[in-house]
Parts: C-alpha cells; sequence; structure tokens
C-alpha cells in the first residue's frame, strides 16, 4: 500500500517536455527507479517515461492487493501485471512511452522482491505501543520456504530472467 501512495501522491513534476536528469530521482521519488537499467533510462528522463514506470507499480501494487474484480490477491508476475494494465485505469501514453524506450515490467517486479527481501516489511507500521499486534506476529511459525528468495522470483518471474 506505501508503493501505490508513493505512485499515486508523490511523483515529481514536470516542465511540459522537458527532460530532467535521470540521476536526479531515487527510490524515494519514483518506487523501484534504482532498477530501471542505466541504458534504458538514459541520463535524461522525460515525464512519459517516469509515469509509465509508475503506472507499472500501481498495476503491480493492484494486483498483489487484490484491487481488481478477482477471488483473490495474485502473484505480481508479469502476465498478471499485463493483465491489469489492460483494464482501462492506465494512461496508455505513459506506457507506450515507457515500453518504446525499453521500459520492461519485470524493472519494477525485481525492485518489490528486492525490497521485501531487505526489509521487515511486518514490522514496517508496528510502533512500540502496537505490543498485542507485534507479539501476534511473533507467535506465527516460521514456514520452510520464508528465506528462499530464489524460489519466490522463480515463481513471479519464471526462469527466463
Amino acid at each position: 500500500e506505501m508503493r501505490l501512495d508513493d505512485c499515486q501522491l508523490s511523483l515529481p513534476r514536470f516542465e511540459a517536455r522537458v527532460p530532467v536528469p535521470a540521476d536526479s530521482f531515487n527510490g524515494s521519488d519514483v518506487p523501484y527507479w534504482d532498477h530501471i537499467p542505466e541504458h534504458v533510462r538514459g541520463t535524461e528522463v522525460y515525464k512519459s517515461f517516469v509515469y509509465g514506470h509508475a503506472e507499472i507499480v500501481v498495476a503491480m501494487c493492484r494486483v498483489i492487493l487484490h484491487d481488481h474484480d478477482s477471488d483473490a490477491a495474485g502473484l505480481p508476475t508479469p502476465a498478471a501485471i499485463l493483465n491489469e494494465l489492460q483494464t482501462g485505469r492506465y494512461d496508455h501514453r505513459y506506457l507506450n512511452f515507457f515500453f518504446r524506450q525499453g521500459g520492461e515490467v519485470h524493472f519494477a517486479i525485481e525492485g518489490m522482491l528486492e525490497e521485501t527481501r531487505h526489509s521487515d516489511l511486518f514490522f514496517y507500521n508496528l510502533s512500540d505501543h502496537d505490543h498485542d499486534l507485534r507479539e501476534e506476529y511473533e507467535a506465527i511459525l516460521e514456514h520452510p520456504f520464508d528465506e528462499e528468495w530464489g524460489l519466490v522470483r522463480t515463481m513471479v518471474l519464471g526462469t527466463c530472467r
């Protein structure tokens, strides 16, 4: 939900048709920006490229959060995200520009997987006065695959990447 909010509320502003230096952004400005290879994003970027990437992050979040008309939340596979992008809720001008410049859905997925692997998301919003919730979380048994990030990556991206 944090990344969905980031993409919907706090994207950088641009002047019309004026590129900005690509290195002026970071992960707090544009989620998973660092996972777009430098040769794809170049040294300067246009609003359409940045916003196209953001549309993909929003679609990925909606797949994960079950923010669509299905029975359950889904794995954010490239196919599931591309399917979500076809629902008409996204600006295809931005998406088309992003894809024409070499952008790919898996850049956002890689970012999400890396962020999840290196953070304790379950405790992100728990403060010291959320003692009961923290105890409840700590009582959950650890699954044998909890640290099998290679398996998670394969389940989400397949073996092609």
